[in-house]
């Protein structure tokens, strides 16, 4: 009796043996819900990672210059050149 029990467990749909790693077919929309988080999360993932990046880069050194000392600033586009002309 118990050998024709399991027989007809073993033949039902959705059934699983023991020791079985495969997944049971009755959910349709598993692997698509699957592959959205799994999308969603490395979305989050990148954004977590750019905006830890902006946080810690240290930026560019910038030069503090005082603009009301009657210098003149010139600037060179052709040569790349920055200069200062001290004319009080």
């Amino acid at each position: 009796m118990t050998r024709l029990l399991a027989t007809l467990e073993s033949k039902m749909p959705g059934s699983k043996k023991p020791g079985s790693t495969k997944p049971r077919s009755g959910h349709p929309g598993s692997n698509a819900r699957r592959k959205k988080l799994i999308a969603g999360a490395a979305i989050v993932s990148a954004a977590a990672v750019l905006v830890a990046a902006a946080i810690i880069y240290p930026g560019f050194k910038t030069a503090e210059v005082q603009l009301n000392d009657g210098g003149v600033w010139v600037v060179s586009k052709s040569k790349n050149a920055v200069g200062r002309l001290n004319y009080p």
